[in-house]
């Protein structure tokens, strides 16, 4: 019975824990106070495969710790089909990259973060490594909305933009 028990609450527990990620990833971060002009992000498709890579640029003055691709004020893009689920998601060195979905796979997001503060992107500073390799050319990644998230003494911050093509 105890057993039984265990599971449900773990079963309950997991539930809440979808059910609060669902709500962050699908709901727009109503306290990005910093302008659009802080960060900027490039992209160039390359080769005659869709690889899609992105240079980020960082003109505010605090770091940057998080890039959402896909991400706007209004919260993660549409996803309907399979052409939008990367074959492989691309770092820099020290830089971890990652695809998001909601519980009903309708929504899609891709984040980069790095391993460590010591490789955060700092103030002038552009990056770039960032890729995604999909599986047939998207138009939309000349044009992707992106959150980028600020860090400086525990305190974030947040801007919103759109991706340029290069």
């Amino acid at each position: 019975m105890k057993r039984i028990q265990i599971f449900i609450r773990s079963t309950i527990l997991v539930s809440m824990l979808i059910l609060s990620l669902d709500a962050y990833l699908s709901e727009a971060v109503a306290d990005c106070d910093v302008p659009s002009s802080a960060v900027s992000i490039t992209v160039k498709q390359e080769g005659d495969k869709p690889v899609y890579a992105f240079t980020v640029t960082n003109n505010y003055d605090k770091p940057i710790k998080r890039i959402n691709l896909g991400r706007s004020q209004k919260g993660m893009i549409p996803f309907t089909a399979d052409e939008l689920k990367p074959e492989k998601i691309v770092s820099p060195l020290w830089w971890k990259g990652e695809t998001f979905y909601d519980s009903d796979e309708k929504l899609i997001m891709y984040t980069w973060e790095p391993y460590a503060k010591a490789h955060l992107i700092q103030k002038g500073e552009s990056v770039s490594g960032f890729k995604l390799v999909m599986p047939k050319p998207i138009d939309m990644m000349k044009e992707i909305p992106f959150l980028v998230w600020f860090r400086e003494s525990g305190i974030e911050y947040c801007s919103y933009g759109t991706v340029v093509e290069e």
